[in-house]
């Protein structure tokens, strides 16, 4: 072979491996990292295509194209909770005896629609007891958490608010 056209083959060969090797191992991992979950069960294909030239040599531009990469996003459970902090429930400052609000946020981040299951009891390390667990569907108005209860189904990325008392 010439010089050149080994040169030439060598470039469109690291061309050919980027292109294919590293993106298909990336593809799933990139997909985890979306701002909004994709559906589970959505299947999503990309082709990566390049193109090229010899920057030696007056030759015509280069195509290349990688193989079509197809995957099927699983059914992964994921969640976070977030707290928001506590709340003095009577806006002034702390006195004894006065409740206390925990206000927490769950997200549903994984990739299927999910349903949380919420207990009505919660216990405190130190001083104060827990008087109620409580949920909200609007953010506002907030519903004594009933034994047993379990939420109707949370889209991904979608949320649900807890809030526990405490005097």
């Amino acid at each position: 072979m010439k010089t050149s056209q080994k040169k030439l083959f060598r470039r469109f060969l690291a061309a050919t491996l980027l292109i294919g090797g590293p993106f298909q191992l990336a593809a799933p991992l990139l997909a985890q990292t979306a701002p909004r979950p994709t559906t589970a069960n959505t299947t999503i294909s990309n082709t990566a295509t390049a193109t090229y030239d010899d920057a030696d040599a007056n030759t015509p531009l280069f195509n290349a194209t990688s193989n079509t990469v197809t995957i099927t996003v699983a059914e992964v459970a994921g969640i976070t909770i977030t707290g928001a902090g506590a709340v003095d429930a009577d806006g002034g400052s702390l006195q004894p005896n006065d409740v206390i609000n925990f206000d927490y946020t769950l997200t549903n981040v994984g990739y299927d629609a999910t349903r949380f299951a919420i207990p009505n009891t919660a216990s405190v390390t130190g001083p104060g007891t827990v008087t109620s667990v409580q949920y909200t569907l609007d953010g506002t108005n907030y519903i004594p958490v009933p034994a047993n209860f379990i939420t109707g189904s949370v889209i991904g990325g979608g949320t649900f608010q807890v809030q526990g008392k405490r005097i």
